[in-house]
């Protein structure tokens, strides 16, 4: 029977992830993501956060956090008790600012078994894209306590109690609003891990659905200890799943083409200064790093001058690649239309210069050469008349093709320019590896229509000694039928970590 629903989920995963998006995203039922185009992308600073987190903890880190108990129950015969903390986000300067001020306090929710195992194990469980509240995630955690494995579940900034009053669900208006998202989850997990390590929990864990396990992965990355990371159906980057997974549909693309036009240039500044500081983060660890100051900004300064360069050839080349693809289309077809309508222009010339001189030799009289010279005259003009409504209806449908194609590459160029967006900012291969990837459990489903399984594959290969498991079924079944393999795989990735590291590991 289970054989039977599996190979059920593996035929149809795909199908229910297309046909969900299409019935809350393509009828109109809601809103479409970012419909007011990119935002500022210059919010989102990564040599910014590289001087933020050189140091551990962060000065501004505070070791208290205000929780209250809300519930003390059992579960399977173990009992446990939930805790909740609200607290001003740690994050400052520009990224505080930018935030609504609803997601400037952060909310969180800690499920502590009574009888904890080894080490006080605890997993920071990130939320998927629209993941409002705590259901899903402690859902996913509750059990655990079976275990002994504490649940510490963080509410993302622009959704549940963090929702803006002017966000319609959970679609962000602009794409810097993600970006922020992201940086603020960032910052406040790193916030919870600190203070999970200060409240004697040896044993760290991440995990994330979908848009959170990209969150998880950069946690993971920027904390200086040694984590569990479990991303589950989660892609490598976001790109993907807006640009050409079933989150398209859902993307508001004239939006993004109209603003794409207006800030053309603003959107490639800031990708190429987020470039060059995401190069600087990944290549550098700053706070297991030995060497002196000194020799920190010597080779930061020269690394950053190398990447700079290179940022802003590709950019450069990029941008005149879209934009000569573009123009050559509208030639083209600028081309085409002169063309047929030059045709058309000699084949009707032709047969009225042979009406013209028609007449038969021999006629009688000068009124009726008149009436002949009247006649054919007529004859002419009405050809003259249908000519040029033709190539007039010809040049109106060529126009009409060109301002099409033109159309068409407009929103290519968009889909291109986003897709580069998303690469530089949410690629988790950007940021440096988490101190143990041998201890990451990585699950994805096999017919995912928001993540394909080559994104999971090279999350993969950049978490070197990583494993990867396959589920049955794509994104939206899987949400909601397999509990039991993600519980596993995060029970897993915690006793990995309690295992000696692998040679290879420990000398990254």
């Amino acid at each position: 029977m289970e054989s039977a629903i599996n190979s059920a989920l593996t035929k149809g995963g795909r199908i229910v992830d297309l046909a969900y998006a299409a019935i809350v995203h393509q009828l109109g039922i809601t809103q479409r993501f970012f419909p007011q185009g990119f935002g500022r992308l210059d919010l989102i600073d990564f040599h910014e956060d590289v001087r933020t987190f050189q140091t551990w903890p962060p000065a501004h880190f505070s070791q208290q956090l205000p929780w209250r108990k809300l519930v003390e129950d059992s579960y399977g015969g173990h009992g446990y008790k939930v805790f909740k903390a609200s607290f001003r986000t740690p994050c400052q300067g520009r990224v505080y600012d930018a935030l609504p001020p609803e997601s400037r306090t952060a909310h969180a929710m800690l499920i502590m078994p009574d009888k904890p195992a080894e080490g006080a194990p605890c997993v920071v469980h990130l939320a998927a894209t629209g993941d409002h509240g705590y259901t899903r995630r402690t859902h996913l955690g509750l059990p655990l306590v079976q275990q002994g494995i504490a649940t510490l579940a963080l509410e993302s900034p622009y959704y549940g109690e963090r929702k803006p009053h002017y966000q319609q669900g959970a679609k962000l208006l602009h794409v810097s609003d993600l970006l922020l998202l992201g940086r603020a989850t960032i910052e406040e997990s790193l916030l919870l891990l600190y203070w999970l390590g200060q409240a004697g929990h040896e044993r760290l864990g991440m995990c994330g659905l979908s848009m959170g396990g990209v969150h998880a992965n950069m946690v993971a990355s920027l904390y200086p200890g040694a984590v569990a990371l479990t991303p589950l159906l989660s892609p490598r980057s976001a790109a993907g799943a807006y640009c050409s997974g079933a989150l398209y549909h859902a993307t508001a693309w004239s939006q993004i083409v109209a603003d794409l036009q207006r800030q053309e240039e603003q959107v490639l500044a800031a990708m190429q200064h987020a470039g060059r500081g995401s190069e600087l983060m990944g290549r550098a660890r700053w706070w297991v790093d030995s060497r002196t100051q000194q020799q920190k900004a010597e080779a930061a300064a020269a690394q950053q001058r190398e990447e700079e360069r290179a940022a802003e050839n590709a950019a450069a080349d990029a941008s005149r690649e879209v934009q000569a693809a573009a123009h050559a289309a509208a030639v083209q077809a600028a081309s085409r239309a002169e063309t047929d309508g030059a045709a058309g222009g000699r084949a009707s010339g032709g047969r009225g210069r042979q009406a013209a001189g028609a007449g038969p030799s021999g006629t009688s009289g000068v009124a009726e050469d008149g009436q002949h010279a009247e006649a054919s005259s007529s004859f002419q003009w009405q050809a003259v008349g249908r000519w040029a409504g033709s190539v007039s209806r010809k040049l109106r449908d060529d126009m009409g093709q060109v301002e099409r194609l033109e159309r068409g590459h407009q929103h290519e160029a968009a889909v291109a320019r986003l897709h580069a967006v998303l690469e530089t900012y949410t690629d988790v291969t950007r940021f440096p590896k988490p101190r143990r990837t041998d201890a990451a459990v990585i699950v994805g489903a096999q017919q995912d229509a928001y993540v394909s399984p080559q994104s999971i594959l090279e999350l993969q290969q950049h978490l070197a000694g990583s494993e990867v498991r396959w589920v049955p079924g794509g994104h939206v079944t899987s949400f909601l039928l397999h509990h039991r393999s993600f519980r596993q795989a995060i029970i897993d990735s915690l006793d990995k970590l309690a295992q000696p590291p692998p040679l290879a590991t420990a000398a990254q």
